[in-house]
């Protein structure tokens, strides 16, 4: 089943429909057709926040990522020329130099 993705809007709304206590969790759930660990995984990461704070903690959340690969590169990087520098480096070989 492919993912759904909902737009900050949107899960401040289911939010806020259940927190109005018109209807229960079991019923916004099934109405918005999301499980209710999804609900209560939103509940405690966006509760009180507003569609553009959620917004900027998304942005924040997707750039520490994006940061965090990059420095996981660059320490490899910097291992490979620690290797090549050392002449330890194992790198691939063809048939002829294996023999």
């Amino acid at each position: 089943m492919p993912r759904k993705k909902y737009s900050e809007d949107t899960i401040i709304q289911i939010l806020e429909d259940a927190e109005g206590g018109r209807d229960s969790v079991r019923q916004v759930v099934r109405k918005h057709g999301i499980s209710e660990p999804t609900f209560y995984r939103w509940k405690a990461e966006f509760a009180g926040l507003d569609a553009a704070q959620v917004r900027s903690l998304r942005r924040l959340k997707h750039e520490n990522l994006r940061l965090r690969r990059a420095v996981e590169d660059r320490g490899l990087e910097a291992k490979v020329l620690r290797d090549l520098t050392a002449g330890t480096w194992k790198g691939t070989t063809t048939e002829s130099e294996a023999r």
